[in-house]
């Protein structure tokens, strides 16, 4: 790393460590620093290890970890979530029964305590012209987890801003395409992203090439990126190759602020005195030569044989603790139904001119939905407030297939979103009957959040 060597950053991470703790008179609390010098002077962790654990013996602290040598700057943080969640079944539909069957007893296997996030993060600078950003959630890599909302690496990527009239960002990062899946989770009162938005319909990560720039102060934001079409899959046990097609994913995206810049946050816990608007568009396109997903995918549409066209057009607004945001989301498929045949990828069964679906034979099929939030931030009560109303139908030629929901979720913020109680609740408008989705009933989940920061 630069100059400075994997025991400076121990030794300042120690020093650190012990200047925090040492504010506190609590017996208890240098207990915990003189076990991790013992650990440090006995065992000899690896800094991978020596990191996550200073930040979790110093919860109370809330400081973000900062290293320089001068020419190179690193920020150390994290975070950690965990929750309770309980569904609300419904008594006749087999599915909620162990093994299917109505025979026997409901199956209540989602009422259980989550780990969400174990988060480590690393932001970095070098000179004037580099920047670099690691992300992993450790809750999710144990689990090898490829989902869109909860991947194991979140972030693996460098910028190079020294060509002065665009910012080139390399690696594994977020794909420029929905506006609510570029707002931090960790931002937010609710526990999970819309149906539609959330990384199930559409990847929200891969490995490419974005380029980026400002205007106008930074209330105009320009994107376009080429990926490798594979997303979250491409870090996955069966990803490392892209398509047999060769064929890249492209992505653009443009979103204008006015009357300042808007960063992408959807709650006004600064209450602006003034109203602040902004309207987005993106798009992104892929050809396929085979489908790839696996069997935890609720819908079968994040990568598809055949041609994939998506189109989302945002508009967010704030003012005096008041915000809302609208989402719009179109995506038109050309399926052409090829089987791998090496059996490494699942296959889906889709409507093509020779494939019907009910009694559609058709070249091509649509999905999508929208998303609308209402929220209030309350400095006095310290607390966030917020409704949302999400829709979703994954394929057009499905009769009963449309998902809609209402989610109403709380929070209360005892250090800002640093620690923060959170609540939600989601209730389902109409019963989903598409026996190629899985069931998903009324759910409550509450849980604590904290950023290591």
């Amino acid at each position: 790393m630069n100059s400075f060597s994997v025991q400076k950053i121990v030794n300042s991470v120690i020093w650190k460590l012990n200047i925090l703790v040492n504010q506190f008179s609590n017996p208890g609390s240098r207990l915990l620093a003189s076990v991790y010098l013992l650990l440090n002077s006995k065992l000899k962790l690896s800094t991978f290890f020596l990191i996550p654990l200073a930040l979790s013996l110093s919860p109370f602290s809330f400081a973000q970890i900062s290293l320089s040598n001068g020419e190179h700057n690193l920020e150390i943080s994290g975070s950690i979530s965990s929750f309770y969640n309980q569904r609300f079944y419904y008594n006749q539909n087999p599915e909620n029964r162990i093994d299917d069957n109505l025979a026997n007893p409901i199956n209540k296997d989602k009422d259980r305590f989550g780990l969400r996030d174990m988060q480590l993060q690393l932001e970095g600078r070098i000179g004037h012209d580099f920047e670099y950003e690691f992300q992993v959630d450790f809750a999710d890599l144990v689990n090898q987890s490829d989902v869109g909302e909860n991947p194991g690496i979140m972030d693996a990527n460098f910028t190079y801003k020294g060509l002065k009239f665009v910012n080139a960002t390399v690696g594994y990062q977020k794909i420029p395409y929905s506006r609510n899946s570029l707002v931090p989770f960790t931002f937010s009162p609710y526990w999970q992203r819309a149906e539609i938005a959330r990384g199930e319909i559409f990847s929200r990560r891969d490995i490419g090439i974005m380029l980026s720039e400002s205007f106008w102060d930074q209330k105009i934001n320009v994107y376009g990126g080429m990926f490798t079409g594979m997303g979250e899959q491409i870090l996955s046990a069966n990803g490392g190759d892209n398509d047999p097609s060769g064929e890249f994913e492209y992505v653009g995206r443009v979103d204008i602020a006015f009357p300042a810049r808007y960063r992408y946050r959807d709650y006004d816990i600064n209450s602006s005195p003034i109203p602040m608007f902004q309207l987005g568009a993106a798009a992104r396109t892929v050809r396929r030569k085979y489908s790839s997903f696996l069997p935890g995918d609720d819908y079968y549409l994040r990568i598809i044989s055949g041609q994939k066209d998506c189109f989302t057009a945002d508009f967010s607004a704030q003012w005096k603790g008041f915000s809302t945001q609208i989402e719009w989301h179109l995506i038109n498929v050309k399926p052409t139904n090829e089987i791998d045949p090496s059996g490494l990828r699942y296959r889906e069964s889709r409507g093509t001119a020779n494939t019907k679906i009910g009694a559609n034979p058709t070249g091509f099929f649509r999905a999508g939905g929208i998303l609308a939030t209402l929220s209030y931030a309350s400095k006095p009560l310290k607390s966030i407030f917020s409704f949302r109303y999400d829709q979703l139908n994954p394929n057009d030629l499905v009769q009963k297939n449309t998902e809609e929901s209402l989610t109403f979720a709380c929070a209360y913020q005892i250090r800002g979103f640093n620690s923060m109680i959170k609540a939600q609740y989601s209730y389902r408008l109409i019963d989903r009957k598409n026996p190629l989705i899985q069931r998903f009933d009324d759910q409550l989940r509450v849980g604590w959040q904290m950023l290591l920061r």
